[in-house]
């Protein structure tokens, strides 16, 4: 009877932990209670013979035999608690890294349009140098720019 209402609690999935639990501690004295009763029985068996003896015998074997199914049941009961303890955790875990993420990403995409902006600049005044071959003052101007905008930009570049 405990061991079909332990496999109702979890209803053959073994997938939700608080099932697995319940139908686990259903289960849970059983197999202390079935050793002892064996052990009754074979004491009680010591004197009889005839029929006795076979009913003795016979109600062994069905106690072996529930006692194998509950500890099958109990040992399946445990790896899906384990299963189900880890899923959980991993869920949790990707829970936290999703918020993590969330609270990183807004700022990494903001440096990172930072960066291209600072890459884009460096290259406009490295073309307004070469437009400026002839006059002095406005390749150096140029120069000028193109190396703070470089290191601008390679600034951001490392933030980001």
């Amino acid at each position: 009877d405990a061991l079909q209402q332990a496999r109702a609690a979890h209803g053959g999935s073994y997938s939700s932990l608080e099932q697995v639990q319940t139908a686990e501690e259903i289960l849970q004295g059983h197999p202390q209670a079935m050793a002892e009763a064996l052990k009754k029985l074979v004491e009680g068996q010591r004197g009889a013979s005839g029929e006795q003896q076979r009913q003795y015998t016979q109600m062994g074997t069905i106690i072996r035999a529930t006692q194998g199914q509950v500890n099958q049941e109990i040992a399946k009961l445990r790896a899906a608690k384990l299963k189900c303890e880890q899923a959980q955790k991993l869920k949790a875990s990707e829970e936290r890294d999703a918020t993590a993420l969330a609270e990183v990403l807004p700022e990494a995409t903001q440096k990172t349009n930072a960066a291209e902006d600072a890459v884009e600049k460096a290259v406009i005044t490295a073309e307004m140098i070469e437009a400026a071959n002839e006059d002095v003052d406005e390749v150096r101007q140029a120069v000028a720019q193109t190396e703070a905008a470089a290191q601008e930009a390679q600034k951001a570049i490392g933030e980001a």
